[in-house]
Formats: C-alpha cells, sequence, structure tokens
C-alpha cells in the first residue's frame, strides 16, 4: 500500500474524473512507493469501488489513455490462462497535477 501515492492522487487536481480517481486510488493502494507492483484483480476494484466490471475496464482505459497508468497482461504459463494485470501508476505525472499551494 502506498499511503504517499495515494496523497498525491487525492491532492491532483484537472487530471481525473472522480470516477478514475477512485479507480486509480485502489490501484495505488496495491502499489509499491515508486507505483508499480500493484495487480488487484477487475472484480477486486469493482467490488471495492462499488462499481460494475466494465465500468472499471472503462476507467482504466481512460487512465492508460491519459498515461496516469501503465497496464501490462499477464497470462499463467502455457495455458494462456489470464491472471490479473499488472499496474504502475505514474506518479510524475500525478505529482504535475498537484496545485503548488498543496505541496
Amino acid at each position: 500500500m502506498s499511503i504517499k501515492i495515494m496523497s498525491s492522487i487525492w491532492s491532483s487536481r484537472d487530471l481525473l474524473s472522480a470516477t478514475e480517481k477512485l479507480v486509480l486510488l485502489k490501484i495505488a493502494d496495491c502499489a509499491a512507493d515508486d507505483g508499480s507492483h500493484a495487480y488487484p484483480s477487475l472484480s477486486t476494484i469493482a467490488a471495492e469501488c462499488t462499481m460494475s466490471r466494465q465500468g472499471v475496464v472503462n476507467a482504466i482505459s481512460r487512465l492508460v489513455d491519459k498515461d496516469a497508468l501503465q497496464k501490462q497482461v499477464r497470462k499463467k504459463g502455457s495455458t494462456n490462462a489470464h491472471k490479473s494485470n499488472y499496474y504502475t501508476v505514474n506518479v510524475e505525472l500525478i505529482n504535475s497535477h498537484i496545485p503548488p499551494a498543496i505541496q
């Protein structure tokens, strides 16, 4: 859990919608302090954000488009079964959207 990144996300302005911010906060809750090593399942994010799975998928897509989040698809061994995705929060971008008065 990265309280540091979560605090930056709360303080950021003019970058994320409320839905995107909520989803990114959940992912940051699972991340290391550098924004990496987050791999919550879509079902977990949806349940904890009280959203539909499709709503989470759409929010993640927008976060990736805004470069606030990187997503890597993971597969299980030779079966190619899907595992939870691996996410990295773009901490630099988030920090660049914190107003000077808050920093």
